[in-house]
């Protein structure tokens, strides 16, 4: 029989140890590592084949260097947008697993600031990634809690990759009538006025205010052409306590980066873009702001369909 939750190591020495834990009524299984708190594979089945994110053939797994695919975290900065490394320091740090919150079907791990992470950026602060899943969905939630005097100030996102089929076969749909900035095209703005959107050549737009406060949730449809459709759904939220928490505006971004940008990643393959889009939800354009004593939270939850 198989125990309602494990975890185990591919290798017994590092920060690079794969853990799996597994929910036990279904048999679904999530794959994650410590290193960066990254989120590798949901499999609904428990079959590798069914896995629903997608990872590089070429992702390094070290301490310092994000994993390539899964979920990434980005914290406390998107991209390059602003003086710390690219996303942050989130997704290459070590985390903890919290072993007595873990549970069938749930993973819990935390990163606290350091004298490292105080470094490059000068503030408290505690995190927390709490995943849920089964063989029917997966919930993501990241915390942010600010254990300082002062108010912060932060971008989060989950750098979500999703495997597909064949990227030319891909469109995702819910974004019709939102203003995006186009990475692209300098950062320019414009509207998508299209039903979909889909991939004919390095896309990488930041789509603003894609769950708007107060009251309503992003819904975002990806169709990964053979694979079924993932239906998503993400909010962000600030406040003291759980019940005071009150929806902040969210973006979502789709990234693609086609084949010159592929070639120039080492982490990456020539033609993985081919099977791979990133729709990924969080704080962006609108950053979060976080008084003493109050949390963050960014949750994005993942179905299935077809």
């Amino acid at each position: 029989l198989i125990p309602s939750f494990l975890s185990f190591f591919t290798t017994m020495t590092s920060v690079e140890e794969k853990r799996v834990a597994v929910h036990g009524g279904s048999g679904a299984t999530l794959e994650y590592y410590v290193l960066g708190a990254t989120v590798t594979s949901w499999s609904p089945t428990g079959n590798a084949e069914d896995d629903v994110l997608f990872v590089s053939e070429n992702a390094i797994y070290r301490e310092g260097k994000a994993i390539r695919g899964g979920i990434p975290i980005a914290f406390p900065q998107f991209a390059g947008d602003g003086p710390l490394p690219n996303h942050g320091f989130a997704r290459t740090a070590v985390w903890t697993e919290e072993e007595d919150k873990c549970g069938d079907g749930v993973v819990v791990l935390s990163l606290s600031d350091s004298e490292k992470t105080r470094a490059v950026w000068d503030h408290t602060f505690s995190l927390q990634l709490r995943i849920v899943f089964d063989n029917t969905q997966c919930t993501t939630t990241l915390s942010v809690t600010n254990t300082g005097s002062e108010q912060i100030e932060f971008q989060a996102l989950l750098h979500t990759y999703y495997r597909v089929n064949d990227v030319h076969g891909v469109s995702v749909d819910g974004l019709k009538g939102l203003s995006f900035l186009d990475k692209v095209q300098d950062f320019n703005e414009f509207e998508h006025t299209d039903d979909l959107l889909t991939i004919t050549g390095e896309t990488d737009r930041i789509f603003k205010q894609a769950s708007p406060a107060p009251d309503t949730k992003g819904t975002v449809a990806l169709n990964t052409g053979g694979k079924g459709v993932r239906n998503l759904e993400f909010w962000a939220e600030t406040g003291a306590d759980e019940g005071s928490m009150q929806q902040i505006t969210s973006d979502v971004v789709v990234w693609n980066p086609w084949v010159e940008k592929s070639k120039g990643m080492g982490d990456f393959g020539n033609d993985e873009f081919n099977n791979m889009v990133c729709v990924e939800p969080g704080c962006v354009k609108n950053k979060a702001t976080l008084d003493p004593a109050h949390t963050f939270n960014i949750h994005q939850i993942i179905r299935i369909s077809g």
